[in-house]
């Protein structure tokens, strides 16, 4: 996963995905000690495709990437995102295992709630679905 900083000038592999945070973060007081936000996350999931001779995406490659987006969607949503030495996960609050084997683990916001998905047949050679969750954050 990459930060979104627009599509110019990047080389893409076969399918990644994008992070961007499309809203200003505006912490509000809760006490004089801890401040909350919402947070909207946008991820771009893309797939490279080739036009057939038609100048159409074919069929497999619009499933592929459409069960690839329902995959990364599905993986994330209800679930709360963890840093545990330097690395990030998506993962149930509930889920013992995950913390037993990740003792350090930082959770870094509340669990992700699925808003939106927009779907864009055919970007400058690839298919991208824009995915959209909201959360809160504490600082």
């Amino acid at each position: 996963m990459n930060w979104f900083h627009g599509y110019e000038n990047i080389v893409l592999r076969e399918q990644g995905i994008f992070i961007d945070f499309p809203d200003e973060i505006l912490f509000a007081d809760i006490t004089k000690s801890m401040k909350r936000a919402a947070v909207r996350i946008r991820l771009h999931v893309y797939t490279k495709v080739l036009k057939d001779v038609d100048g159409y995406v074919p069929h497999e490659q619009a499933e592929a990437h459409d069960a690839y987006a329902l995959m990364v969607r599905n993986q994330l949503d209800n679930k709360g995102l963890f840093e545990a030495e330097g690395d990030f996960y998506a993962a149930d609050f509930d889920n013992a295992d995950f913390f037993t084997s990740n003792p350090t683990a930082q959770q870094l916001c509340r669990a992700l709630s699925f808003s939106g998905w927009r779907y864009y047949h055919y970007f400058e050679g690839q298919m991208v679905t824009l995915i959209e969750f909201t959360t809160q954050v504490e600082a």
